[in-house]
């Protein structure tokens, strides 16, 4: 597991969100969160996303 804090979260997350919590996520969870910023980017259409993720489009 990687332990995420606040100086690694603004690479991580949207610039609109704030965390001063620690996060652990397990690898599952990291990919996904990897996966969900590249859609916010604009550099993977949500349909794309679903796929990477195995889950429907209506759960990304």
């Amino acid at each position: 597991m990687l332990m995420f804090y606040d100086s690694v979260l603004p690479q991580l997350f949207s610039k609109n969100v704030l965390m001063e919590e620690m996060l652990t996520l397990n690898m599952k969870d990291q990919a996904r969160l990897q996966v969900l910023n590249e859609v916010e980017e604009g550099r993977l259409e949500v349909s794309g996303a679903g796929g990477v993720m195995s889950l429907p489009e209506r759960e990304v």
